[in-house]
């Protein structure tokens, strides 16, 4: 498993970088994000976010195997934390059960149209990540003298969805049966390109004759490349 966490920015108004901007969560009716059915902004953003990676492997099957071999891609998921303070700390006149009502209309419930929960979209900074709800556990944090919750933990795990149609422009992208044409940045390679496109660095010398190279051990940034598609 790999996991990295991105720390939210704090105030960034107090910073000098503009105003601050909460986290909003979008709510589809539809897997292609066109039907906005509503949208929930956060009160008080996140203070971290973690974005999990996995990739399958299968165990060696023979003592002779000493790598474990390769198996696909698993779920990619986004865990996040939030405050919901219904005491007036916050904002004056929030209450807690509206604001759970709110959120779990957005991210939770379930829509009689198309009989399955909505399709989500987290926008945030230079976030942008599509999902839908795969849990949510709310932490009631503290009570009133008469038990009535004032304020709660939020946490969510949203389990990544790209819609067909972005799905299609990333599988062509790297498509060993497409043309490709790249521009060479800093410390980027023929070798690397050729790895990324066709899977294999077999194709290096044939992709430098098409371009007219005279060698690919070191290419001037800026260069424009054209990799075409395997015959």
């Amino acid at each position: 498993m790999i996991e990295y966490i991105c720390m939210a920015n704090k105030k960034k108004n107090e910073q000098g970088l503009g105003p601050l901007t909460k986290l909003t969560i979008e709510s589809y009716k539809d897997r292609n994000f066109n039907s906005l059915l509503c949208t929930y902004e956060l009160e008080v953003n996140p203070i971290e976010y973690n974005n999990g990676m996995a990739i399958a492997y299968s165990s060696p099957t023979r003592i002779a195997e000493d790598t474990p071999s390769y198996g696909g891609y698993t779920d990619n998921e986004l865990k996040f934390k939030f405050l919901l303070d219904g005491t007036g700390a916050v904002r004056e006149g929030v209450v807690l059960s509206d604001e759970l009502e709110n959120i779990q209309k957005a991210v939770y419930n379930y829509n009689g149209d198309t009989h399955e929960p909505p399709y989500l979209k987290l926008v945030w900074g230079n976030l942008s990540y599509g999902g839908r709800l795969k849990k949510m556990d709310i932490h009631y944090t503290m009570f009133g003298p008469q038990g009535d919750a004032l304020r709660a933990e939020v946490e969510m795990v949203i389990l990544k969805y790209i819609d067909a149609e972005t799905l299609e422009k990333l599988k062509h992208k790297h498509s060993p049966d497409m043309s490709h044409l790249f521009t060479i940045k800093s410390g980027q390679s023929l070798a690397q390109l050729c790895m990324e496109v066709y899977g294999s660095f077999d194709y290096v010398a044939d992709v430098a004759r098409v371009n007219g190279l005279d060698g690919f051990r070191k290419i001037e940034p800026g260069t424009k490349l054209l990799l075409p598609p395997l015959s």
